[in-house]
């Protein structure tokens, strides 16, 4: 469906706004954009307005590391937010540690034959085999006279975990037009539809983080660590004697920001600076690898260089105070925290409906419900 949206105008059922709804392990939250028309300085143009948006806790075992647990418990959360909302469509999240983003060169072969050829080679980077997947791709590069190779990036998602996830959003209610890995609607939120660099993306979440590498605005490559908000609130908890809302609220109002010389500052910032030195350690080697083998896998494709060239960081931790300085110095590359609205908004017409901070927080459904608005780039 992807590559026929590409070429011929899509009915208008299939450009209608959707619901993006971002599930994990913990929370689920939804957001619906509209197309309307908004009075500017010039007149009047059609643009995104949000239609509504909530979040809901979800009770710990109803999901565990994307697997769902109890599946009465999520249906009736999906029916909750069919009755809050106004969409009878959704894209929904599939967790990003069970899915699968890797590029692919294939030798040529005529267009119709690319799907077969990729089923082929599949199990070369996926450990599973072609009949436990469902997956899709999208062409990167056709064979030119510069190569004779297709150069493609194939999404590979396991048949059970998609069917879960599936059933239980058509059972409540909705019409299911896509099921769309975290990572991709992070970056078609998050990455300048005009962006050429290759820029790494932080998704800094509480349970877990996630990394993924965009080149041409296209997830090329994503991975989680077991890393996030949740493990530095309980590491404040054991040493400072806190609860769990002063924990929460000392890492997002001081983080690691030294304005006082006292043993809990000390502690404080020893205790952040340990949790994500460590993950700084991975996104290096990440970054290493792609600038080594990646860039030479793709070489030639894009003339502003293969190296990772700035970091975007994202989520709900990267409210965490001086986080970016501290990710500055261990990473050594230019890092912004993310404009969830970057690709949804004009700030020149419209008030966002929600602080930037919680707007981190709903960067994935921003991206979901984006899917029928953009031109098909991330995905």
């Amino acid at each position: 469906m992807e590559r026929v949206l590409r070429r011929l105008p899509p009915p208008a059922y299939l450009t209608m706004p959707a619901l993006g709804v971002d599930i994990s392990d913990r929370s689920l939250k939804w957001l619906e954009l509209r197309e309307e028309n908004i009075k500017g300085p010039f007149g009047s143009a059609r643009g995104n307005v949000v239609g509504g948006f909530g979040e809901i806790e979800i009770q710990k075992g109803t999901i565990e590391s994307g697997q769902i647990k109890d599946k009465d418990g999520l249906l009736l959360i999906l029916q909750r937010v069919r009755e809050e909302s106004s969409a009878t469509r959704a894209v929904v999240s599939l967790p990003e540690e069970h899915t699968y983003t890797v590029s692919m060169r294939l030798p040529s072969v005529r267009l119709r034959e690319l799907r077969d050829s990729i089923l082929f080679s599949l199990d070369q980077y996926v450990p599973l085999s072609p009949a436990e997947l469902v997956f899709d791709y999208e062409v990167v590069r056709a064979p030119n006279e510069v190569s004779d190779s297709f150069e493609v990036v194939v999404s590979a998602v396991p048949l059970t975990l998609a069917n879960d996830y599936a059933s239980l959003v058509e059972e409540a209610g909705f019409s299911a037009l896509a099921l769309e890995i975290e990572s991709q609607a992070i970056a078609r939120a998050s990455v300048p539809i005009d962006e050429r660099i290759v820029v790494m993306v932080l998704d800094l979440g509480r349970m877990r983080s996630g990394i993924s590498i965009c080149q041409n605005g296209r997830v090329r490559f994503s991975s989680t660590i077991e890393v996030g908000g949740i493990e530095v609130e309980r590491a404040l908890m054991d040493a400072l004697g806190a609860d769990e809302g002063t924990a929460r609220t000392l890492k997002e109002e001081k983080g690691f920001l030294v304005r006082e010389d006292d043993d809990a500052t000390k502690k404080r910032v020893a205790l952040l600076s340990k949790t994500y030195g460590a993950f700084c350690e991975e996104v290096s080697k990440q970054i290493e690898y792609w600038n080594v083998s990646g860039r030479l896998r793709l070489k030639g494709e894009n003339d502003e260089g293969g190296e990772v060239s700035a970091i975007i960081v994202g989520g709900g931790e990267a409210n965490t105070a001086g986080i970016v300085g501290f990710l500055e110095e261990k990473l050594s590359l230019p890092i912004e925290i993310a404009n969830p609205w970057r690709n949804v908004l004009s700030f020149e017409n419209t008030i966002p409906p929600m602080e930037r901070s919680t707007a981190l927080r709903y960067t994935t459904a921003i991206g979901l419900s984006l899917r029928n608005s953009l031109p098909r780039r991330c995905a």
